[in-house]
């Protein structure tokens, strides 16, 4: 848990969810985070759109998750995915 980050406000960015609909974002904020062993940093948006997690497209390529089939991660629970981030630091953006 990191606890409750400043949030900036959210830049001109769109999200939407997997069906299309759009998804507000509340804020963001700028934080580190390592995979397994290699230390990676961004920027996280926050949203309180239903009860799905927000991955946008500069996590999911730093993260090496476009050279995976759809069907690996979508059959595997989330809770099993994230343990693999071992760290997560939030600063202001």
């Amino acid at each position: 848990m990191i606890g409750s980050p400043r949030l900036t406000q959210a830049t001109a960015i769109s999200a939407v969810s997997f069906t299309g609909d759009p998804v507000p974002l509340q804020g963001k904020f700028k934080c580190t985070y390592r995979l397994i062993s290699k230390p990676l940093s961004g920027i996280c948006n926050v949203s309180s759109y239903g009860n799905s997690n927000l991955l946008g497209a500069e996590w999911i390529e730093k993260l090496g998750l476009f050279d995976q089939p759809f069907n690996k991660l979508q059959d595997e629970p989330a809770v099993r995915s994230s343990r693999s981030v071992s760290f997560l630091n939030a600063s202001d953006a």
